[in-house]
């Protein structure tokens, strides 16, 4: 595994195991990042700054660790220049931790579980072209 992975999966399992203000269970399912959505969302007013980008930078670990988990294709945590990403066997580079902020940001028309499922469905095309 490299530094980075790990890396990435501590920070997804230190958010997946933070006590939320909600009693949410985080499994790593696609369906727990609607959960992901709220509880970004309720955080944004109820947590200072630097506090609130700790926690929106676990939760894009946490994104990325439920894409991951579930692409039809290997995908790699990469350092890119925009900070860590997952990378797809053809190039595909998801940043998954930008995508909490934006979330915080433009409210829930920028939704983890939206954007999962457009990555898996992009994933699973790469799959049938491979």
């Amino acid at each position: 595994m490299t530094p980075i992975a790990e890396q990435m999966q501590k920070a997804a399992e230190a958010f997946a195991t933070f006590e939320h203000p909600t009693a949410t269970a985080l499994d790593y399912s696609p369906a727990s990042l609607k959960a992901v959505d709220e509880l970004l969302l309720e955080a944004r007013d109820g947590m200072g700054k630097q506090q609130l980008e700790l926690y929106a930078s676990c939760a894009g670990a946490y994104l990325g660790e439920v894409v991951r988990r579930r692409s039809p294709v290997k995908l790699e945590w990469v350092t890119s220049p925009a900070g860590p990403a997952l990378m797809s066997p053809k190039g595909l580079q998801l940043n998954v931790l930008g995508k909490p902020f934006k979330l915080i940001e433009n409210g829930a028309t920028d939704s983890l579980a939206w954007f999962a499922q457009v990555a898996q469905d992009q994933l699973s095309r790469e799959l049938t072209n491979l």
